[in-house]
């Protein structure tokens, strides 16, 4: 009797505490202010399609949650109990497989390099490992694949043992693609040699045979390295649209370690160089950057689009955007945009359709902050707006913009 009386009181005991919770939570919801987006210039019907994911931040109430901002106002997520508690602030993408794939997606990993999806297949791909270690090294890898029909919602599970593990300290998938029933899985891994005392950084395309169900080709690609007076850092370009994907590329960044007239030591940037790997033939080789390209010490990656490598540099008033043509290898577009005078140095930058969209990271204590969208090749502006608070404006606040698209 005395094991149910006690049961019975931890039960009452959770109630109480999820209940506090969610009348604490929906109190906060009810709270927050309505952001909304404005047009001030250019095609309003552009603006509609408009989408602002970010994060809305009050440090008077302690209190943080996701938001999606459209011209029609604003919408708080107000998930489940496990996603509020562990502050889910999904990519877009994810939070669209999720919403159509909700079968599938279950239990697996919300980072979108994971994933590849084409008009008949949803594919995915992680590196897991088993719960046995023997020092630093992680021991008993292996691919964790899953694909499923998007007509016939059929599954392809299975998984392969990874191949490498010798001195083998982290292991990532960077991007995966599926061609021909054949995945490309680019993969990171990380290394330390006892001897060197050095850090070294691969980057692996994997070819798995999705009938056979086997590793048909590992590819080493690039390599990076830590020592004492340099290192260099090695980044997978995103690619803005996988199934027209004609290459990956690879941004390795070297930066040495300098003495400065103070006596103390930075680092600062020495090179970029860029490898391009085509996917159909699995050839690869290093980019040779025109000369006007090769000059610029600030330039930074967008995205791969097709056979293009988009390039951009930014200063306190304009954007400069390369289009490099992988294909020929040669510069195929360059043009500048003027940055809005409200844009600070949290600026967001993305291209999508043929179409540059800019916008302010971080809104805070600025009744509005601006989005700007310009023709990617003629660098007319299409559209300019505003995000502002339609309530009343909240002393201590922070918006978050994680992401700009349209839809």
């Amino acid at each position: 009797m005395k094991r149910y009386w006690k049961l019975g009181t931890l039960t009452i005991f959770i109630v109480v505490i999820l209940t506090g919770f969610f009348i604490q939570s929906s109190f906060a919801f009810s709270n927050n202010p309505e952001f909304v987006i404005k047009h001030k210039n250019g095609d309003e019907k552009l603006g509609s399609e408009v989408v602002v994911e970010g994060e809305y931040n009050e440090a008077s109430r302690q209190h943080i949650a996701a938001i999606t901002v459209t011209q029609e106002g604003s919408t708080y997520l107000q998930g489940s109990y496990v996603s509020l508690l562990q502050g889910q602030f999904l990519s877009p993408k994810i939070k669209q497989l999720q919403k159509d794939y909700k079968s599938f997606m279950r239990g697996k990993r919300d980072f979108t390099q994971l994933y590849d999806e084409s008009s008949d297949f949803l594919a995915y791909v992680n590196i897991e490992s088993e719960t046995d270690f023997r020092g630093y090294e992680v021991t008993n890898l292996y691919f964790d694949i899953d694909m499923v029909d998007k007509e016939t919602e059929d599954r392809t599970a299975f998984t392969i043992d990874f191949p490498k593990e010798d001195g083998l300290v982290f292991s990532d998938v960077s991007a995966v693609q599926l061609r021909n029933n054949e995945l490309n899985v680019i993969a990171n891994l990380s290394f330390f040699d006892d001897e060197t005392g050095m850090d070294e950084e691969e980057f692996h395309v994997f070819t798995i045979d999705v009938d056979e169900q086997e590793i048909l080709n590992d590819e080493l690609i690039i390599t990076g390295f830590s020592a004492d007076d340099s290192y260099t850092d090695v980044q997978v370009v995103e690619e803005m649209d996988q199934e027209s994907a004609e290459y990956s590329v690879f941004m390795k960044n070297t930066q040495k370690e300098v003495l400065r007239d103070d006596g103390h030591y930075e680092y600062e940037h020495e090179n970029n160089e860029f490898v391009s790997y085509h996917l159909d033939s699995g050839e690869y080789e290093t980019i040779d950057l025109s000369d006007e390209i090769k000059a610029r010490d600030n330039l930074l990656p967008i995205h791969v689009q097709g056979d293009q490598l988009l390039l951009y540099e930014m200063d306190e008033t304009e954007l400069i955007v390369y289009v490099y043509n992988l294909s020929n290898q040669q510069l195929q577009n360059k043009q500048n945009y003027d940055l809005p005078e409200e844009i600070t140095e949290e600026v967001f930058l993305t291209v999508q359709e043929d179409k540059v969209i800019i916008g302010d990271r971080l809104k805070e204590d600025k009744l509005h902050t601006s989005i700007v969208i310009y023709d990617l090749n003629s660098t007319e502006k299409l559209y300019e707006g505003t995000i502002e608070i339609d309530d009343e404006v909240p002393n201590d606040y922070e918006l978050w913009i994680h992401d700009i698209s349209l839809q």
